[in-house]
């Protein structure tokens, strides 16, 4: 019975499964389904009513559902891309006004500003289009959160380059380049409130970090907001392998609770009414930065994930890893059935996968004689794990192997999650001007000590090797190797199961 679905040891995780199915042979054969969810959730109740009363049908009600998923997950994207052409009809390409919210920003250069936003009223009709905006030079550089009234060309993007390419996979479409607008009101939702707490966070860390560069570096470590940031330092990460600080996910979540718990972890001795109380601070804090990073897929699944861990904990509830990490994609492609195919959501999610699947069959390779050595071989298995499982969406990225990466993350990770606590300690304080002043100071220093670790490091020859067989269906071929070969470690390779 724990072989079969939905009874199983891991049901979340068939669920999950299926609906990626559904949803990427939708993508692939561009389906145009019937929304018909009742019939769906009727026929699957129906299937599931058989599977728990006549035992003997378990089979073929089991396949029943595993269909039925996935035509949930083909159905619901499917109308998710209907509505979003249904909103893109062809009179609006030409000279328009738009009333948009600004999402994204990028860095200001000679031909003006790119911005990727949110288009919710188009020439007095109300609708919900993101679109890339393309200022002129001679207009106000814009943040996000903010809300403008846009004057401009509105055109479809040609199907060539790749940055087009990445963009089609997040629903944008359409460029609008324009010269004349103004600024609005902030608005009061709650992705408002969020773009107001990333602003807030980023102006904070301008006024009270020394340098500028200081200032983007921590903005895209506690973030993800990299407008502020040096290219040449960004491409630098990207060579080492360390790319990975600067995108927001459970790592800075993780470090985030380690502190709190560091602080007020002694009120769990005075009884379960107490840490009840240390579990709603720590979710208050948890929140916070979720909407500091502007509600970032990565960061709300982290914070999820860490909120039902630690309120299983609270009611003695056992809680199983891939569960959880299943059921909170699932939720997050029913909600946005798109971001399967951003490589933001996928490359989070599969590293989580490594470190949860593929790290503890690592590390049972060597016991370390003292513990000053665990943190050590716990760092080099989770980087090795997280490699391996991201190897094969990167390819698509052009992203070339570090050769370094080890010694990378083992010198570079530590002081980035060092400068993402004060940082979030620096947005927190900063009513403190004294201890805004001293933890900026200490900001810069730790800053320029992270640069010329990582210049020494690029400086080394090989610091990055061309991937062989990254086209065409070179990824799908690395992809079945590199998780084979997983599967292979994580079933028959681990030294304590074979004795």
């Amino acid at each position: 019975m724990q072989s079969l679905y939905p009874a199983g040891r891991y049901p979340l995780v068939k669920v999950a499964l299926a609906w990626i199915l559904g949803t990427i042979l939708s993508h692939i054969f561009s389906l145009e389904l019937p929304n018909y969810p009742g019939i769906i959730l009727g026929l699957s109740m129906v299937a599931l009513g058989i599977l728990i009363r006549y035992p003997s049908y378990r089979f073929v009600a089991s396949i029943i559902l595993y269909l039925l998923l996935i035509s949930a997950g083909a159905v619901r994207y499917s109308q998710y891309h209907q509505n979003l052409r249904q909103q893109l009809p062809k009179f609006i390409a030409g000279r328009t006004i738009a009333w948009a919210r600004i999402s994204q920003t990028g860095r200001p250069n000679k031909w003006g500003q790119k911005a990727e936003a949110v288009i919710q009223s188009l020439s007095g009709q109300k609708c919900s289009i993101p679109v890339l905006i393309k200022l002129t030079q001679d207009t106000v550089k814009v943040r996000p959160g903010e809300r403008i009234l846009i004057k401009g060309w509105l055109k479809p993007l040609p199907d060539t380059g790749r940055y087009n390419a990445w963009l089609s996979l997040n629903g944008i479409h359409f460029s609008l380049s324009g010269k004349a607008f103004k600024r609005l009101p902030p608005g009061n939702s709650i992705q408002d409130w969020a773009d107001e707490v990333g602003y807030y966070s980023n102006s904070e860390l301008s006024k009270y970090v020394p340098d500028s560069s200081a200032a983007g570096l921590c903005m895209a470590l506690l973030t993800g907001e990299r407008s502020g940031m040096d290219k040449e330092m960004s491409a630098r990460h990207r060579r080492l392998g360390t790319t990975h600080i600067l995108s927001v996910s459970g790592l800075h979540v993780n470090l985030i609770c380690w502190v709190l718990m560091s602080l007020i972890g002694w009120m769990g001795r005075w009884g379960d009414s107490v840490k009840r109380l240390r579990w709603a601070g720590i979710s208050f804090v948890l929140i916070f930065y979720a909407l500091m990073t502007g509600l970032a897929p990565s960061v709300c699944r982290a914070v999820a994930m860490t909120l039902l861990i630690s309120g299983a904990g609270l009611l003695r509830r056992e809680t199983n890893a891939m569960n959880l990490l299943c059921g909170t994609c699932f939720l997050q492609l029913w909600a946005v059935p798109a971001w399967l195919f951003h490589p933001g959501f996928q490359l989070s999610y599969m590293a989580l996968a490594g470190l949860i699947l593929l790290q503890p069959t690592l590390k049972q390779f060597w016991e370390p004689p003292a513990a000053s050595l665990e943190y050590l071989w716990d760092t080099i298995t989770a980087t090795l794990a997280a490699q391996w499982f991201t190897l094969p969406f990167l390819l698509p990225l052009g992203a070339d192997f570090p050769m370094y990466f080890i010694p990378a993350n083992l010198l570079i990770v530590p002081l980035a999650s060092l400068l993402t606590g004060l940082a979030f300690g620096l947005v927190c304080l900063s009513w403190v001007s004294f201890l805004g002043i001293w933890i900026g100071k200490l900001i810069y220093y730790l800053f320029y000590l992270l640069d010329l670790i990582s210049v020494g490091l690029d400086k080394l020859p090989g610091v990055s090797v061309p991937i062989p067989f990254r086209e065409g269906w070179g990824p799908g071929f690395w992809a079945v190797g590199l998780y084979g070969l997983a599967y292979l470690l994580i079933r028959y390779g681990n030294p304590k199961q074979r004795r």
